[in-house]
């Protein structure tokens, strides 16, 4: 499975003393980072930081032979084989979250286009920013409605991200100055693991 990141990918990467690789302005008015996890997952986080920036970002996504993205009840993603007597989950995006420099939570959702995830985030020019959004991809196999019913919302907060990604943006700026994930990852872990 491959996983291509939004933008055109003319920025150049660097990488942070935790291992994230970064791409300041990977897409127009958002910054990228991609951090891979110990379960051979990835998560991408994406700084947007201003009204200017776009609402979609687009995941172009090179699927095993015969699977296919599902929309989950929960918002969630699953990448999926099997027929539909037997459809198995062999991976999964996590429901999806964004939050403004305040610590508001702010729509987001995805959507599917053929092979391509795609999480719009609707903020204005009132919204406090940067803005963080946090598609997380998490392989392994699941039997699908154990999934659909055993997935939990992952909550987002402020702060904890800037030290994950821990990198300067252009303009001296420090990129993803909000956003993280706190509570509740180990335990939609565990809950997953549940399910196999």
């Amino acid at each position: 499975m491959s996983i291509g990141l939004p933008g055109d990918g003319g920025t150049s990467a660097v990488e942070s003393d935790k291992g994230t690789i970064v791409y300041p302005g990977g897409d127009a008015g958002a910054d990228i980072a991609v951090q891979p996890t110990s379960n051979g997952g990835v998560r991408s986080l994406i700084s947007i930081n201003s009204a200017d920036a776009a609402k979609e970002y687009r995941y172009d996504l090179g699927l095993p032979a015969g699977a296919a993205l599902n929309r989950l009840d929960d918002g969630s993603v699953a990448v999926s084989v099997g027929t539909s007597e037997n459809l198995k989950a062999i991976g999964y995006f996590a429901v999806p979250w964004a939050q403004d420099a305040n610590g508001n939570a702010l729509p987001t959702s995805y959507r599917i286009d053929g092979t391509t995830l795609v999480q719009t985030v609707e903020f204005n020019q009132n919204t406090a920013f940067p803005v963080i959004a946090d598609p997380w991809y998490n392989p392994g196999t699941w039997n699908l409605s154990c999934l659909s019913a055993g997935l939990g919302t992952i909550a987002g907060g402020v702060g904890a991200a800037a030290s994950v990604i821990g990198a300067p943006a252009s303009g001296g700026t420090t990129l993803a100055a909000t956003g993280s994930l706190i509570g509740g990852t180990g335990a939609a872990v565990a809950g997953l693991k549940a399910c196999n």
